[in-house]
Formats: C-alpha cells, sequence, structure tokens
C-alpha cells in the first residue's frame, strides 16, 4: 500500500516524442506506424491523447485507441506533474526531478502481447532521443500500464524482451522499467532477480480504487443518473424488510464458462429462482457448449461440459431489469439501480475470470460494497486477501471464507455453493437478523471503497513504485 505524501512528490515530467496542434502523441506507435498517426493528428479526426494502433493479427487494420489512462488517473489527480517533450530537454534535465515515459495498454492487444511481440522491438517505439535521455539518466524511467483486465498470461517472453532492450543500449540503472497491470498475481509470475532489478512490478487494481468515485457522483445526484435511459442509483441503507429474494448475481455475459458451471450447479440445487439472476444468450455460448468437450483453464472435462449442455436450455436465458444484450453491454460498468440490492440479502459476486493463475478485481467485486451487501466471490482464489489488505471487512464471522484460499476452481465452487445453500435454507427472518449484525461491516467497507477514492490510493501506489527513495 502506497503511503507516500502526493504533495511532497518530486515535480514528475511525462515525457514525449510528438505534439501535434491536436495534442500529444501516446507511445504505442513503433517507427513503422508513426506516419499514419501523425497524419490522423494533422487532419484534427480525434482529441488529445488518441492513437492508431494495428491489432497484431492484421497489421494493417488501423483502430482507434483512446489512451492516456495515466492522464486521468495520475496527471489530473496529482499536483506537481507536467508534460514535456524530447526537443524541448535536450541538456536540461533536472536531477531532482522524475521523468517518466509511459506506454499504456491498447484496446486491440493485451499489453503483455502488443509490447512482447517479435514483430518489432522495443527501440522501435521511441526516437533515438528519447533513448539517449533514458540511457543517459536514472531518473527517466519507463512505465509499462494496463488498466483494463488482468487476466491474460503474464509471461516473461515480455521481460526478456525488454532485458535484451537495456542490454543492448547499456542500461543499467536500477528500477529503470515499472510494469503495472491489474492481476494481483503478477509478482508470482517472474523471477525479478534475473533482470538485475531493472525491471519492477505491481498490481495498480484499477478498479478497485477507483470505484469510490461513482459513490461521489451519486451523492452530488441525489442518487440518481440516468444514461441511455436508464436509471443508475445505490442502496444508501440498509433496508430491513423481508426481501423477495435471497441473492443477486449479475452474470449478463454468458461467454464465461465459470458462469455456466456455477448456474448449472444452483440449477441442479433447486436454487435458480432463490435469487435475481442474469444469464443472457450468446452464439459463442451456446457454440460452446455444444461443441466442446474440455476446458482446461478451470480442469472442467467432458463430463462437465456434457452436464451443463443437458441443461442449461432449463434456466438459459435470465434476465433481471432488461433483455436486450447489446443495450446492456453499453450500460456503467460500475453502477446499476438499487433496487434488486434492497430486494435481497446478498450478492454473489461472479466475476469476470475465475482461473487460479489470476487475481483480477472488477467493479462486479465493487458494485456490492457500493449497495452495502454482504459477498460471495465466484472468481480468482485471493480475492478476499487482497480486499482486506486494503482494509475491508469480510464475512468469516457468518459463513466458511476459506474458498479463498481453494486454488483447484471446481473445489472453490464446491465450498461456495455451499455457503449459497446454507444462506437459502435460511428463514427470511433469520437472514435479516444476520443482515442487522453485519451493519457496521457493510457500512465500514462502503466508506474504505470511498476512502480509497478520496485520499488518491491509485495515485500513491503509482508514484510509491516508480519513485526512487533517494528522490523523496
Amino acid at each position: 500500500m502506497g503511503g507516500i505524501d502526493l504533495n511532497n512528490i518530486p515535480i514528475t515530467n511525462f515525457v514525449f516524442d510528438f505534439r501535434t496542434p491536436e495534442g500529444y502523441l501516446p507511445f504505442g506507435y513503433t517507427k513503422q506506424t508513426i506516419g499514419i498517426n501523425v497524419i490522423k493528428k494533422l487532419n484534427k479526426i480525434h482529441e488529445s491523447f488518441t492513437g492508431y494502433y494495428p491489432p497484431l493479427e492484421s497489421p494493417s487494420d488501423f483502430k482507434l485507441n483512446r489512451t492516456a489512462g495515466f492522464q486521468t488517473y495520475i496527471v489530473e489527480q496529482t499536483p506537481n506533474t507536467n508534460y514535456r517533450l524530447t526537443t524541448e530537454l535536450k541538456e536540461a534535465i533536472d536531477e531532482t526531478q522524475l521523468y517518466l515515459v509511459v506506454l499504456e495498454s491498447l484496446n486491440v492487444n493485451n499489453l503483455y502481447e502488443y509490447y512482447g511481440s517479435d514483430k518489432f522491438e522495443l527501440s522501435d517505439f521511441f526516437s533515438p532521443q528519447l533513448i539517449k535521455l533514458i540511457k543517459d539518466n536514472k531518473n527517466f524511467k519507463i512505465v509499462f500500464m494496463d488498466y483494463r483486465e488482468g487476466a491474460y498470461p503474464h509471461n516473461e517472453y515480455f521481460l526478456t524482451k525488454i532485458d535484451d532492450f537495456l542490454n543492448k543500449h547499456n542500461i543499467n540503472h536500477k528500477n529503470k522499467v515499472i510494469i503495472s497491470t491489474n492481476n494481483n498475481f503478477i509478482n508470482d509470475t517472474i523471477n525479478l532477480k534475473k533482470y538485475k532489478h531493472r525491471i519492477s512490478v505491481y498490481c495498480n487494481n484499477n478498479y478497485l480504487l477507483t470505484a469510490g468515485k461513482y459513490i461521489s457522483e451519486l451523492r452530488v445526484a441525489n442518487n440518481s443518473i440516468t444514461e441511455n435511459e436508464y436509471e443508475y442509483s445505490i442502496q444508501q441503507d440498509i433496508n430491513y424488510d423481508l426481501k423477495e429474494k435471497y441473492f443477486l448475481m449479475y452474470n449478463r455475459n454468458s461467454d464465461r464458462i465459470h458462469r455456466s458451471y456455477f448456474l448449472n450447479k444452483l440449477y441442479k440445487e433447486n436454487l435458480i429462482d432463490k435469487g435475481y439472476i442474469s444469464f443472457f444468450e450468446n452464439p459463442h455460448f451456446e457454440n460452446f457448449v455444444n461443441n466442446s468437450n474440455q476446458y482446461p483453464q478451470l480442469n472442467l472435462i467432458y463430463e462437465d461440459i456434457l452436464d451443463i449442455k443437458n441443461n442449461y436450455k432449463n434456466y438459459y436465458p435470465l434476465i433481471i431489469d432488461n433483455n436486450d444484450g447489446e443495450k446492456v453491454a453499453d450500460f456503467h460498468n460500475f453502477l446499476s439501480r438499487k433496487d434488486e440490492y434492497e430486494n435481497s440479502y446478498f450478492t454473489i459476486v461472479s466475476e469476470t475470470n475465475a482461473e487460479s493463475k489470476y487475481c483480477f478485481i472488477t467493479e462486479k467485486t465493487t458494485k456490492p460494497i457500493m449497495n452495502l451487501h454482504p459477498f460471495i466471490i465466484m472468481g480468482n482464489p485471493k480475492i478476499l486477501s487482497v480486499l482486506k489488505s486494503y482494509g475491508f471487512k469480510t464475512f468469516n464471522k457468518w459463513w466458511d471464507e476459506s474458498y479463498d484460499d481453494e486454488m483447484d476452481f471446481k473445489t472453490r465452487t464446491q465450498m461456495i455453493l455451499n455457503i449459497v445453500k446454507d444462506l437459502c435454507s435460511k428463514s427470511k427472518e433469520e437472514m435479516t437478523s444476520m443482515i442487522k449484525e453485519m451493519e457496521s461491516v457493510l457500512i465500514h467497507n462502503k466508506k474504505i471503497l470511498h476512502k480509497l477514492y478520496t485520499t488518491k490510493q491509485y495515485q500513491k501506489e503509482f508514484f510509491n513504485n516508480v519513485i526512487d527513495k533517494g528522490l523523496i
């Protein structure tokens, strides 16, 4: 956890090679693709901090990428930050300041896949002048940042490529390259000692640390924000009336096999009708179930998938508030409406990913916290441990949370199912009594979620990882 004082950080300069009349050109282009980016900038096609980058599988198909999450999350939220061009710097480098070259994830390729591709060298992303500045000045650093989904392979080939780049240019400063993604297991994926301490990594937990923003927005808007004809709100006070349903479970996108596996378990235990559940029609899901024999990422074998195939038409699709899947796909990520939270006792969080080699927390986990709802997480292992590290309290007083330590997906799923079965077997009066016992925990968690945003924990962790101790 970053405990750094943002008011006392060094002056931080975000460095770019190019600026057009339409703004700085964010890194992500190569020497082969700079031309099309400059032309589009000169034609005033899009606003500042956008670029055009090709998917690796179709290199001639340039797609718009709105990058510079660091502009939104770091620069705009932090004092003492500037934008600088390499041509402006020349020899005027202040050793007390920090100079950062940021390369972000693209919407067409994940971070490791794109920058680690063998289609180009890392040298192709920087001008020779910038490479010289990076080499000659220890307070010049390269930062790779991914604010998006962290559930993709964090392989060492990317770090090997970075290491080759540093060796090629004889760059030997410690903590020279910082890699940040949304995978809490990022430190477990590599042996950093191999890279002479020149490369460091950390998880930025972007979804978790920025979610409190929407609590603030709803307070200002009297708990009602309307977008695309949908009214968003959150449960402001705990409702102690007897509820219509026991639980709430947003799945929506059925093209995630861990969701259909769990719903199939709920169906076989006659628990589907106990909750508000969304699970939309999706041809990819149906194609998978009808044509696949296994899913090794979750250790699912033929019999597991056959079981889903034999049952899913009995409960598929499932709708909560809107049956238009395409319209719902455009709904707000962090917000929904308060109705289902007020009329159910707990949330089964259906996270984006449930594989054991990732620990990826999204807005799906923050929604029940916003809504004063207790939760069980059907996702990666160790998510509860991460939440506790930020000060959240969980619910091991009321049910067994050892599922968080279980690395096997099927075993973890059964442990979660057992909790749900037990809770749904209680009377609604018993559930109401339990919620009353939880009141202080639920209020505490919502306050923590908001505090992480208002105290700028995201920005503190960023600077805690990029600033060398000698600079502060």
